[in-house]
């Protein structure tokens, strides 16, 4: 359930984001990333009625840019190599 809130909330906002023209694909990841924390704690703060997870943002933020930081590096690399191969 938790992940299904992150997984929605990650999925609409990297398809919007995608659709800037210019826009990095490692930015999107990367916002992907803390989106799908956002849509987690969202969720556990609402059903836990516990406030106090807002705190433990701050944590996830910056794990949430480093691992899609390293998925948009990887994503990256793969799209170039899948330019090639056409």
């Amino acid at each position: 359930m938790y992940a299904l809130a992150g997984g929605v909330l990650s999925m609409i906002a990297m398809s919007l984001l995608s659709r800037v023209k210019g826009m990095h694909p490692i930015t999107v990841s990367m916002v992907g990333g803390v989106m799908h924390n956002i849509g987690q704690v969202a969720l556990a703060m609402i059903i836990l009625q516990t406030p106090q997870l807002l705190y433990y943002m701050a944590v996830l933020m910056l794990v949430g840019l480093a691992c899609g930081a390293l998925t948009g590096v990887v994503a990256s690399s793969v799209m170039k190599h899948l330019k090639t191969m056409r």
